[in-house]
């Protein structure tokens, strides 16, 4: 399977334990794309601050895309970003896309890094109570998918395998 690594020590370990078993290891690397979803602080996961993953915006994402990269024994597959879940509408995802493909953009030119694969993370909303918004998922979905094509062919990039996570929908 392939891991996903929030920090630096874990690529370490990963890379460490994996040469220990004569492995290469797949990894995505969870990086925080500095998006405030709006929604329950508990559950709000793709600021700046939060627990998991390495910001963009502070330079820790682009460092530990480096680290992965040299490691000699793990194998970089693409990234992986937590940006909260409880989203009624399309709007944090597509925030999510144009940060995450300027950020492909940069790691492309930066080190020579094309990611195969890209997950937006998320998660669509359950109607708790009457008054959360009803949210129509195929509509949305296809919002972000026309979002993230034209954001990496404007980006020049080749397309990643996107993914995106359902949430408590």
């Amino acid at each position: 399977g392939t891991f996903v690594v929030d920090h630096p020590e874990e690529l370490t370990a990963i890379n460490a334990i994996a040469a220990e078993n004569g492995i290469v290891q797949p990894v995505m690397l969870r990086v925080t794309p500095g998006i405030d979803c709006h929604t329950y602080e508990a559950v709000n996961t793709g600021k700046v601050d939060s627990k998991f993953g390495s910001a963009i915006v502070t330079g820790d994402a682009a460092r530990i895309t480096k680290q992965a990269l040299d490691a000699p024994n793990v194998k970089l597959c693409g990234f992986h970003c937590h940006i909260g879940s409880q989203l009624f509408d399309s709007a944090v995802y597509i925030a999510t896309v144009d940060v995450m493909v300027d950020f492909l953009k940069d790691m492309q030119d930066t080190y020579g890094y094309s990611a195969e694969k890209l997950d937006i993370g998320g998660g669509y909303g359950v109607r708790y109570v009457a008054t959360d918004p009803v949210i129509d998922i195929a509509a949305s979905i296809r919002e972000v998918a026309a979002q993230m094509k034209e954001k990496v062919a404007e980006a020049g990039i080749e397309m990643p395998h996107v993914y995106m996570e359902p949430g408590r929908s």
